[in-house]
C-alpha cells in the first residue's frame, strides 16, 4: 500500500494517499451539492467547506502527531507539512473543524446545524472511499475465513474491507432520514452515532493495544460519543427550535428511482471492497 504508484515533481504519492485525497475532494463536492439542494447561500457554503478543509487537515493532523507517533514529528517538526503521509486523526480532524466552523457560524449568525447536515451523507460515503487504501490493520484471525488477507502464512481480518461495507450502511441511513428529519442537525447527529458505533466494531477485530480492560483509546472515546449522539437524537425533537422545519418538505424519490439507487449503491460498495482486497493481495486476482 506504500508503494509509488504516482508522481509528479518531488511529490510521490502511494495509493493510500491517492484514495485519501480523492475522498476529501468528493466529500467537498457532494458537499457543495447537497447544500445548494437544502438552497445555502453559495458564498457561506463555499466559506463552510474552506474552513471544514482547513480546520479538519490541521486538527486530524496535530491530533495523529500528538497521540500516534509523538517522538517522530517532535524531532521532525516540519513533517507535519507532509499531507502525502496520511497520517490523520479522523475525530482530531472533525472536532477541530467543529470549533472552528460553530465559531464562524455565531460569528455570522446563521444556523450552522443546516451545513453540518449538508456534510454529513458525503463525510459518510467519503470515509467509505477512503478506506479503499487504508493500512491493514486487522487482527490475527484465530481461525482462517475465505475473506481473510494473507500475509507470510498468517490470516488477518480484512478491517478496511468492513469499514467499507459499515460506512456505506451508514450513508444509506442518512440518505434514508434526510427526508424524513425532524430538526436541523438530526442528520449530523446520526452521522456521529454511526461512526462512533463503526469504530466500537472495528477495535475489536484490529491490531490496537487496549488502555482500559479490553477496550481501546478509540472506544472509549467512541463510546461517549454514542451516548452524547444518542441523547440529541432522541431528545432533539423536545429541544431543538427548529423542530418539524423539514416537515413536509424536499424532493421525495419514486420506489423504483429509490431501488435504483440502492442498486448502484451496493454495486459501488463491492466494487470499493475488491479493489481493497486487490491492493492488499494482488496476487490471487492475478492468479485466478
Amino acid at each position: 500500500m506504500s508503494e509509488v504508484i504516482w508522481r509528479w515533481g518531488a511529490l510521490n504519492l502511494p495509493f493510500s494517499s491517492l484514495t485519501f485525497f480523492a475522498a476529501i475532494i468528493i466529500c467537498l463536492m457532494m458537499t457543495y451539492a447537497e447544500g445548494r439542494r437544502k438552497l445555502l447561500p453559495e458564498s457561506k457554503l463555499i466559506d463552510f467547506l474552506l474552513l471544514s478543509l482547513v480546520g479538519g487537515m490541521m486538527g486530524g493532523r496535530l491530533v495523529y502527531a500528538v497521540f500516534f507517533d509523538p517522538d517522530f514529528y517532535f524531532e521532525q517538526p516540519l513533517r507535519l507539512l507532509y499531507i502525502q503521509d496520511c497520517g490523520f486523526s479522523f475525530w482530531g480532524g472533525l472536532v477541530c473543524a467543529f470549533i472552528a466552523i460553530s465559531f464562524w457560524a455565531y460569528r455570522s449568525k446563521l444556523i450552522v446545524e443546516r451545513y453540518f447536515d449538508a456534510a454529513a451523507p458525503a463525510l459518510a460515503f467519503c470515509l467509505s472511499f477512503g478506506y479503499m487504501g487504508a493500512p491493514l490493520r486487522g487482527g490475527f484471525m484465530s481461525r482462517p475465513l475465505p475473506w481473510a488477507i494473507v500475509d507470510e502464512g498468517a490470516y488477518y481480518h480484512p478491517d478496511g474491507a468492513y469499514a467499507i461495507i459499515l460506512l456505506m450502511t451508514v450513508y444509506l441511513i442518512l440518505r434514508h432520514r434526510r427526508y424524513r428529519a425532524a430538526y436541523e442537525g438530526e442528520i449530523f447527529f446520526w452521522f456521529l452515532l454511526g461512526c462512533s458505533m463503526t469504530n466500537i466494531i472495528l477495535d475489536f477485530i484490529r491490531d490496537l493495544p487496549a488502555v482500559w480492560g479490553i477496550f481501546t483509546a478509540g472506544q472509549l472515546f467512541s463510546f461517549v460519543m454514542v451516548v452524547f449522539t444518542t441523547y440529541f437524537v432522541l431528545a432533539g425533537p423536545q429541544i431543538s427550535i427548529s423542530f418539524s422545519y423539514l416537515s413536509g418538505t424536499g424532493y421525495r424519490r419514486k420506489s423504483a428511482e429509490t431501488v435504483a439507487v440502492y442498486i448502484w449503491l451496493f454495486i459501488l460498495t463491492g466494487v470499493m471492497v475488491l479493489l481493497y482486497f486487490f491492493m492488499h493481495q494482488p496476487s490471487k486476482f492475478l492468479q485466478a
